[in-house]
This record gives C-alpha cells, sequence and structure tokens, in this order.
C-alpha cells in the first residue's frame, strides 16, 4: 500500500465528503478510491469512515487521524508546489566543473548566463580531475581531450587541435627540428593524464605514429606545462585552448606543424536528458549557441 496516497485520498475524501467526488476530482474511478480507503483501515486495524450510499461521514477514529495528519499534508503539498514551480523557472544554484584551463573560456558565456538570469547562482569548481557528477552534485561539467563515456550525456563544442610548440629562445640555443628524427634530437615537456596518472602519448604523422619523447619534465596541469615550454625548458605538445594565447603573442611558436594527433575535443556533458531544471537546459543550450563554430588551435 502507498500510505502516503492513501493518507491524501482519505483526506480528501473527508473534506469532500463522497467518494465519487473525490475520483472525479483525481482522475481514477471511485472503486479506486474506496480501495484505498479500504486498505488504510485494514492496516491501522479501525474503521475511519460511516459509509452511507449517499454520503461519508468521520469516525471518531478518523477525525483523530485527519487532525493529526492534515497540517503535514497540508506542509508537503506546498513544497511539492514550490519545488515544481522552481523546477519551471531558470533560477537556483548552478554547479559547474571544468578543468582550470578552461576558465578564460567559460567566464564570457558564465557571465552572460548570469546576466540574462540573475536568479541563478553559479558555483564553478576547477580541477583537472573528471567530476563525477553524482557524488559532486555537479550539474554541466566541461572537459577537453576524448568524448567522456560512462552513463552520460556529452555534446562536443569544438574542436581542439594539439600542435608541437616551443619558445623563440629555445630554438635560438637549440635548433628547429625539421623531421621527426630531428626531434628525438630534443628535450621534451610531457603531459600526465590526470585520471589514469599515465603520460598523455604523441601519436604524431598521418599514420598516428607513436613517439616517446625525451621528457626533461612531466606534469598532469596543462597550464605547468605551457609555462615551461614558454621559460624554454624544451618542446611540448600543447592544446590549442592553454597555448592560444602565447602563440598569439609570438611567445611560443608551432614547430613540425604537420606532424600532430588526431583533433580532441572541448565537450559538455551532463548526468541525463530527463527532468533537467530549466536552469541547466538553458545553461546549456546557451553555452551551444556561444561556442558555435568555434574552434582552438586551428
Amino acid at each position: 500500500m502507498d500510505q502516503l496516497r492513501a493518507l491524501t485520498l482519505f483526506s480528501k475524501v473527508a473534506a469532500m465528503g463522497s467518494f465519487q467526488r473525490v475520483a472525479v476530482a483525481e482522475g481514477i474511478t471511485a472503486q479506486a478510491v474506496g480501495k484505498s480507503v479500504r486498505q488504510l483501515e485494514e492496516h491501522l486495524g479501525v474503521r475511519l469512515l460511516h459509509r452511507t450510499t449517499r454520503r461519508c461521514t468521520l469516525t471518531q477514529e478518523g477525525q483523530a487521524l485527519l487532525d493529526t495528519t492534515r497540517a503535514p499534508l497540508d506542509d508537503l503539498g506546498r513544497a511539492l508546489q514550490q519545488v515544481h514551480a522552481t523546477s519551471q523557472q531558470v533560477a537556483g544554484a548552478l554547479r559547474i566543473s571544468a578543468a582550470p584551463s578552461a576558465r578564460g573560456l567559460l567566464a564570457e558565456p558564465v557571465a552572460r548566463f548570469c546576466e540574462r538570469h540573475p536568479r541563478v547562482q553559479v558555483d564553478l569548481l576547477a580541477h583537472n580531475a573528471f567530476a563525477d557528477t553524482v557524488d559532486q552534485r555537479v550539474d554541466v561539467g566541461f572537459r577537453s581531450g576524448h568524448e567522456p563515456c560512462g552513463d552520460l550525456v556529452a555534446r562536443r563544442l569544438f574542436t581542439v587541435r594539439q600542435q608541437l610548440c616551443a619558445a623563440p629562445a629555445y630554438l635560438a640555443r637549440h635548433g628547429t627540428p625539421a623531421t621527426l628524427g630531428d626531434l628525438r634530437r630534443h628535450r621534451c615537456t610531457v603531459f600526465r593524464d590526470a585520471q589514469t596518472g599515465r603520460p598523455w602519448p604523441w601519436q604524431l604523422g598521418s599514420a598516428g605514429e607513436a613517439f616517446e619523447p625525451d621528457a626533461a619534465a612531466c606534469t598532469n596541469d596543462p597550464e605547468t606545462e605551457v609555462a615551461l615550454v614558454r621559460a624554454g625548458l624544451g618542446i611540448g605538445l600543447l592544446d590549442g585552448i592553454c597555448a592560444a594565447d602565447d602563440l598569439r603573442a609570438g611567445r611560443l611558436v608551432v614547430v613540425l606543424p604537420d606532424l600532430h594527433p588526431e583533433d580532441l575535443g572541448f565537450y559538455l556533458y551532463y548526468p541525463s536528458r530527463r527532468r533537467l531544471p530549466q536552469r541547466t537546459r538553458a545553461f546549456i543550450d546557451f553555452v551551444v549557441a556561444h561556442f558555435s563554430g568555434h574552434s582552438a588551435g586551428r
């Protein structure tokens, strides 16, 4: 027996005085209403209603039950109405997860979205590890790399290219590699995947040839790797998001432009398409529109 449902129907019968009136109001049969009340009486071991062919009235036990449950049922009804009303509004807390290196990309759309919807409060979690949307109660996540897997909905917002980059000062000291063989004589920086703990593979060339660099340094933070390359430590395989500003400013240059891995993506992901709050759905649509036609490193 659904006790909450049975109590709700009982309270409505007490108020309307008829199984038939409650049935019409609830869109069910009078028999279903009567069965629910009978099950409640059997469960409690008392009669709750005096029944006639025309009307139902409360017994002493029924009145006592109604007096005890009326306020909690009213409170529950108001709470459910409030949650439903909130779910239909673009308002409330929106928890977003993204790598620190993506903050420059996300600052603009997040700011514009909050201007448009001032009743939304954004909680932005910045970390390189992939966020568990359930354990960390994340509404929307962003990740650069391969498509997120698992029980998630993922949308590729734009393409991200990885390119071999170096500081002009480093190339002035050590020369610019012209072939893959030349690259083997250079020191390099390596990115370590935050999830697996393994170095990110360098699959270079049209055939995706595996290349093992001479690692002068290894880090699990892409911004740190960019900083090391910019400082002249060596050549790094950098993504177009993190390296974009330095490439535009000339602090980094691309070497061996024809040797680069398969393009990655910048992804938006969320737990499910079903029953998304309006604030989450509105934010997803806003971000997809914002990044339409965008690319990084191409």
